[in-house]
């Protein structure tokens, strides 16, 4: 079996490889329940707990068997009528509010660059602020998100990261989990650079001596003029191997598809 590497190589005008930076974002300050909207001004007054994520609110806490008692008919159990069943979603308080935040100073190295917060999972209905204003939104726990955060990021500074999540009652049928579940990392790149998730692959033909491989990748364009853009993508084997390298040069204006 064939296995290989994508290296994806971005130029612009100048000589000087596009590259981006990553902090990875482990240390936040947790509350768990809600917070009322006018005390969210003065984060230092509220009791903080600090963790690492991954995180799970629910998961230290004592089991209680009061928490998911449901009266339910089971058809697949046979039940004629319904019972009494509890302990359906592990009988852990994964219900309801809870807050982290975190702070981040700007660095000299962070000037003109694009910033961006990923999360790679958040039960749930997430809702996500920077500085005291509203970023944006993710309801769904099981999918990864991010938000760009440049227009509202204090590049000479302090930042603060503020994300509300919320477990409603009732609203899963297992263990869901709460909270800052999966990594979280801060993206920072240049103006011209590989579109967040901007990069596809897929094979639709492979036989045992050779196979077709389409790639398209997204490139955004945030500095407002057009840019010649030299992308150059890169195929290695197992072996760390150059199999093929492809060039595409283009000028684009906000955002360009390469495909080959």
């Amino acid at each position: 079996m064939l296995r290989f590497i994508l290296l994806l190589l971005l130029l612009t005008n100048s000589p000087i490889t596009i590259a981006r930076t990553v902090l990875s974002l482990d240390h936040w300050k947790f509350h768990l329940g809600e917070i009322e909207q006018c005390k969210l001004k003065d984060l230092q007054a509220i009791q903080w707990t600090s963790v690492c994520i991954p995180h799970d609110w629910a998961i230290d806490q004592p089991f209680d068997l009061r928490l998911d008692m449901q009266m339910v008919q089971v058809l697949e159990d046979g039940d004629l009528v319904p019972k009494l069943r509890t302990g359906r979603t592990g009988a852990l308080p994964i219900f309801g509010v809870g807050y982290y935040h975190i702070e981040i100073d700007s660095t000299p190295e962070m000037q003109g660059k694009r910033i961006r917060i990923e999360f790679d999972g958040a039960m749930s209905l997430a809702k996500v602020f920077l500085n005291g204003e509203y970023i944006g939104e993710q309801p769904y726990g099981y999918v990864s998100f991010a938000f760009d955060l440049s227009d509202k990021w204090n590049y000479n500074g302090s930042n603060v990261i503020l994300v509300r999540l919320e477990n409603k009652p009732e609203s899963s049928r297992w263990y869901s989990g709460a909270g800052l579940y999966r990594n979280a990392r801060l993206v920072a790149t240049d103006p011209i650079c590989v579109a967040h998730w901007g990069t596809a692959i897929s094979t639709p033909q492979v036989h045992p001596e050779s196979g077709l491989m389409h790639i398209q990748t997204q490139i955004d364009n945030f500095t407002g003029r057009s840019q010649k853009v030299r992308l150059e993508t890169i195929l290695l084997d197992s072996c760390n191997k150059i199999v093929k390298t492809i060039t595409s040069v283009r000028r684009k204006i906000l955002r360009q598809c390469f495909n080959y």
